[in-house]
């Protein structure tokens, strides 16, 4: 905020909560899941931030796939799951198709079996957009033979992709804005719950309230713990603030910026810019 760090303020019970998911996700070997929801400006992203930035400094290894929600994109197939896999590979897109098949193939190869690398390999990139010719994967045109399975045959290879990566090391599945999410990135995670119940599976979601709406019963079956975000405390406030314009601010203008941004961090970050100048 106006160029200088700031620490995160208001979150640490729910902080608290979500580590205590991950560690005991990773001590009993069994998937969990959680759910955070909040109108827009509350501190989604930013609780999101801090948790993976706790992650990074965690003793063990976990593996982190983040897959984000875009109006743009909402409703695309796997979209959330695709980028996600992307990200992991190092990708953003713009490189080569060369280079994205490389990064793909090379990760695929890290954990999942040698027997089973072309099928899972070939198959995970067409459902993130990487895709591979059927003139060099045998595999891949056999399976294009096969209209009505090859739904299937997409979802059991990202299925045993996670399995093998699950078997490796922790993994912290990440869908941020699922409100713009899609139903077979949905029905994927639903699977993946199921399937890799006694797996060391995080899986947290971050949305806004209407996700309900788009998703009713949203992962219901997983018994999810909830957590709605509230708007940041007066205390909260009033530490954020203080952080950014300093100790000599006067205690009307810090009244009256609390008051102003109704504990929403978006209209906080908003109302201190100009009190700044």
């Amino acid at each position: 905020l106006l160029g200088k760090p700031t620490a995160c303020v208001g979150r640490e019970v729910e902080l608290a909560t979500l580590e205590a998911q991950l560690s005991g996700c990773i001590e009993d070997g069994e998937a969990r899941l959680a759910l955070v929801t909040a109108p827009p400006g509350v501190g989604k992203s930013r609780l999101r931030h801090e948790l993976l930035r706790r992650v990074e400094r965690r003793s063990e290894p976990v593996t982190v796939l983040l897959g984000r929600g875009d109006l743009l994109s909402a409703g695309t197939a796997y979209g959330m799951v695709g980028r996600a896999i992307r990200r992991l590979c190092g990708l953003s897109g713009s490189e080569p198709p060369e280079v994205q098949r490389e990064r793909l193939r090379q990760r695929v190869s890290e954990h999942v079996p040698a027997g089973e690398k072309e099928r899972v390999g070939v198959l995970l990139g067409e459902l993130c957009g990487i895709h591979f010719s059927d003139d060099e994967s045998p595999v891949l045109a056999a399976a294009r033979k096969d209209p009505k399975g090859w739904p299937e045959r997409l979802r059991r290879a990202a299925l045993d992709w996670l399995a093998a990566e699950c078997q490796a090391a922790p993994v912290l599945f990440v869908l941020d804005d699922l409100h713009w999410g899609d139903e077979l990135t949905v029905g994927f995670l639903d699977e993946a719950l199921r399937e890799l119940r006694s797996a060391p599976l995080f899986v947290l979601v971050l949305a806004r309230p209407e996700v309900h709406t788009v998703f009713p019963r949203l992962w219901q079956d997983h018994r999810p713990q909830e957590i709605a975000l509230k708007g940041l405390s007066k205390r909260a406030c009033e530490r954020l603030i203080l952080q950014v314009l300093g100790k000599q601010v006067r205690p009307e203008t810090v009244a009256a910026i609390v008051q102003q941004s109704a504990g929403n961090a978006l209209f906080l970050e908003g109302t201190v810019r100009p009190a700044k100048a």
